[in-house]
């Protein structure tokens, strides 16, 4: 089933979820913008964050399908967070300086380069990157059952909401969410054994 939502074409599973996205837009989408503003300080990335937020929230509709409002907004503002987050640590390291470069061709009209600022260690990005590539298939090599309440766990549902959702006890949830994390050491162990 697919919904437009400020123009944006979206794809969901069941009509509740349908309603979710489009009660999360009308109640959080201005908050949630507002919320990256305060972060990122700047419209155009505040916007970026706050549409690519609502497309991963989209995505994940099922998870937002809450009765309990004061749930849902803990858990949509939580993404956001996050989101915003990650954004600015990327431009961060992206350390992009803009230098106006004058051409033989008109002599009048300067245009603006970006140059990746020289201090940046590039080496240790590409490890850091090669690391969490490696770390994202060591997640998706474990069953989605078992990483369902961990995504849940980290998307800030609380272990009540998540075996609420699971229909399992708390401690349950808790276990989950344990072995996933020991089972991910193992696997990386493993891997940086071999």
């Amino acid at each position: 089933m697919f919904i437009i939502i400020n123009g944006m074409l979206l794809m969901v599973e069941t009509e509740e979820q349908a309603t979710a996205i489009e009660n999360i837009f009308k109640n959080y989408y201005v908050k949630m913008y507002q919320y990256a503003m305060n972060i990122l300080k700047n419209h155009h990335d505040a916007e970026e964050v706050t549409m690519e937020t609502f497309c991963k929230i989209s995505k994940n509709a099922q998870y937002f399908v809450l009765d309990n409002e004061e749930e849902l907004a803990r858990l949509v503002f939580v993404c956001i967070k996050n989101e915003a987050k990650t954004y600015f640590n990327k431009r961060k390291r992206e350390r992009v300086s803009s230098l106006t470069v004058y051409t033989d061709e008109d002599p009048f009209e300067d245009r603006q380069m970006d140059i990746i600022d020289e201090s940046q260690d590039l080496d240790r990005w590409i490890v850091e990157r090669e690391r969490l590539d490696h770390i994202k298939e060591l997640i998706a090599s474990i069953p989605a059952e078992q990483r369902m309440a961990f995504n849940m766990r980290i998307c800030g549902l609380s272990y009540q909401g998540i075996s609420d959702f699971l229909g399992i006890t708390e401690e349950a949830a808790r276990g989950r969410v344990c072995r996933f994390r020991k089972k991910i050491k193992e696997l990386a162990k493993e891997k940086d054994d071999e």
